[in-house]
């Protein structure tokens, strides 16, 4: 309310005259009021009347225009009646003002409007009427709002619903984020800090990403022993999906896949926590399809999984995979795969730590028999609890590359089934099976060598043992092998017999000497002409050479 003051104060020369108050610029009667808090409201139908000091004590909550007469109804003055900014009080728990009395400063104290307005307009980056600045244009509230809004999708907005409190039910709150995303041809969900409980798989679309405030402050956890927790829907042509910032884990023993990229798609999964230590027993990301790619970085994996089963990234059904700058923690139980290969993949600058595990047979990186095309390049490998787990295990890939990795010296060959027969993969850059050298230095019998992945093996022979040898199939037609046998030992080896070698059934090597065995492959006349069995022929040798 205003007060009228010019009438409170009276209008000399105006003694028992009256006022007529209209609204301002027009003759339309003003509402008038009695008192400050806006009651005994009145609409004159005429001029109100002054006393005898020319004084009338009236209330307005608008502009007024104000005509004065006295008593023989001549005009006296003549005014216009309005309140600044500066004398509107505004109290509010929104504004600090100042108690009139103690001058004490705090919410809900007295405060003019012009402070408000001004605050508004310092918040607003300086922009005026209301607006705020957007790349240091001036723009409406509302185009301000709009041009977000088609991008975060905030799963607690009202619209949506999801609480966060690691007690609620939120994937129908999730799911229905996700759809208003995907309904707009794409967005990014937003987690907010909170714990997101769900106990059924949320479909994630192509085109939209999930993002939360960081691994540890947003979390999905399943509350469902053989749920999905995200499963990625159908790709289309030109877009893909992204999950950063969020950890997804499991509520209780899981066996389901907590990502799963089960359509043909390219997804990216970013400085995220994925699995639990204690619950997470099935498979952290899951790539089900052979026309998928999932791009893996910057990530933590857990895992509690003591079966063949268990995996962290699986691409399993032949999906390729880059898995770069991860850490991955193996159980002191492992018969899994921390990273399943079975095509072409990127494993670099990651941590695989088995160093917990005792017992298992699992490995740290696993390639199929189809794999091809792996770059392996600057991971480390803490010395595991066992030596029964491999660092590489599995089939040894056409076309890898191998280098700048740190192998602890107790983990077997990258090329065998996980055991303890077989030393350290030595190569240190190895582009395709021509190039490829294994090493073999113990002296078990039968001893495997691997010609079928390796151009040349060398056996380095300590103990004076009878041994076989038996030497892997050959890959092709004309594929050259090259034995070399180390008697690294004080007397002349006993007997040691070759399989799989035509020419070559059995061989001795003095003391402390090399001999050198050149094979070629050739198809087994015995099977037929064209038959896809292939057999070694010995063509050549360089026995017994003196160190």
């Amino acid at each position: 309310m205003n007060l009228l003051d010019v009438l409170a104060n009276g209008v000399l020369g105006a003694e028992n005259g009256t006022a007529a108050i209209f609204k301002r610029g027009t003759s339309t009667p003003a509402t008038l009021y009695g008192s400050y808090d806006g009651t005994g409201a009145v609409t004159p139908t005429g001029p109100v009347d002054l006393d005898a000091d020319g004084r009338a004590v009236w209330y307005v909550n608008e502009e007024v225009d104000v005509i004065v007469r006295n008593a023989t109804f001549t005009p006296v003055s003549t005014f216009t009646a309005m309140v600044g900014a500066s004398d509107v009080e505004v109290r509010s728990q929104s504004f600090t003002g100042v108690d009139y009395t103690t001058a004490q400063s705090a919410a809900s104290y007295p405060v003019t409007l012009s402070s408000v307005l001004d605050l508004w307009k310092t918040n607003a980056g300086g922009s005026l009427d209301w607006k705020v600045k957007i790349a240091g244009v001036d723009t409406t509230l509302a185009t301000a709002f709009g041009s977000i809004a088609g991008l975060f999708y905030n799963v607690k907005a009202s619209a949506y619903g999801a609480l966060g409190d690691n007690t609620t039910n939120d994937a129908t709150a999730i799911q229905a984020a996700i759809n208003a995303a995907a309904a707009a041809g794409g967005g990014i969900v937003y987690f907010p800090a909170g714990t997101y409980r769900i106990t059924s798989a949320l479909t994630l679309s192509i085109g939209v990403s999930l993002m939360g405030a960081g691994a540890i402050a947003s979390s999905i956890t399943i509350d469902h022993a053989t749920a999905n927790a995200i499963t990625v829907s159908a790709g289309t042509a030109g877009k893909s999906s992204s999950i950063r910032g969020l950890t997804v884990t499991a509520r209780q023993a899981n066996s389901g896949k907590h990502i799963s990229v089960e359509a043909g798609t390219f997804v990216n999964v970013q400085d995220c926590a994925i699995g639990s230590a204690t619950l997470t027993t099935g498979t952290c990301i899951a790539i089900a399809n052979a026309n998928s790619f999932v791009r893996v970085s910057d990530c933590d994996f857990l895992h509690a999984g003591t079966g063949a089963g268990a995996r962290g990234v699986d691409a399993a059904a032949t999906g390729g995979a880059f898995v770069t700058g991860c850490r991955f923690t193996a159980p002191a139980t492992w018969n899994g795969r921390l990273i399943n290969l079975n095509v072409g993949g990127i494993v670099m600058g990651n941590i695989i730590d088995m160093s917990a595990t005792t017992a298992g047979n699992g490995a740290g990186v696993q390639f199929g028999g189809s794999t091809f095309g792996v770059v392996a390049i600057g991971n480390f490998f803490p010395a595991a609890g066992t030596t029964t787990v491999a660092n590489f295990g599995g089939t040894l890939p056409l076309g890898l590359a191998e280098f700048n990795s740190n192998l602890d010296p107790s983990f077997p060959s990258p090329v065998t089934t996980p055991g303890t027969t077989n030393a350290t993969h030595a190569g240190s850059l190895a582009l395709m099976r021509e190039s490829l050298r294994e090493y073999q230095d113990d002296n078990s019998t039968p001893l495997i060598v691997f010609a079928t992945y390796y151009r040349t093996s060398e056996v380095r022979h300590t103990a004076n043992t009878v041994q076989t040898l038996l030497i892997g199939s050959p890959p092709f037609v004309g594929a050259d092998f090259t034995l070399v046998f180390n008697n690294d030992h004080g007397a002349a080896s006993n007997t040691i017999t070759v399989t799989t070698c035509a020419g070559l059934a059995n061989f001795t090597v003095n003391a402390n000497c090399v001999s050198i065995y050149f094979m070629k492959a050739f198809e087994n006349v015995a099977a037929g002409a064209g038959s896809s069995t292939l057999r070694w022929g010995l063509v050549g040798s360089i026995a017994n050479i003196p160190p």
